[in-house]
């Protein structure tokens, strides 16, 4: 039986995308042009964080969004031959959006 990783309270476990190893223009970059960030999928989240009150206030994504977060932040776990990374909902930056069409 199969096993998946279900993150607790306000942990985020997020699928790196392929980084960009060659420029535009075909020049390879090497490891130390890479980027301060990381793009990454929502795979699967926690409850949410749980406030003094007892209130759980649950991270602002759905599985799925494409998310940034920095190139050092978060836990990286490879499960069944996949990579992920594991992050505290604060630890992601921004959340990229479709551009709607006025």
């Amino acid at each position: 039986m199969a096993k998946k990783i279900q993150p607790m309270f306000n942990g985020v476990l997020l699928k790196a995308l392929d980084s960009e190893t060659k420029s535009p223009g075909g020049i390879h970059l090497p490891s130390s042009a890479k980027r301060a960030y990381k793009h990454a999928v929502v795979h699967a989240m926690g409850p949410g964080r749980t406030l003094e009150s007892g209130d759980i206030v649950r991270a602002g994504l759905v599985v799925g969004n494409e998310v940034l977060i920095q190139s050092a932040a978060g836990l990286e776990v490879e499960h069944e031959g996949e990579k992920f990374i594991l992050v505290a909902d604060d630890a992601i930056l921004a959340v990229l959006a479709e551009d709607s069409p006025e």
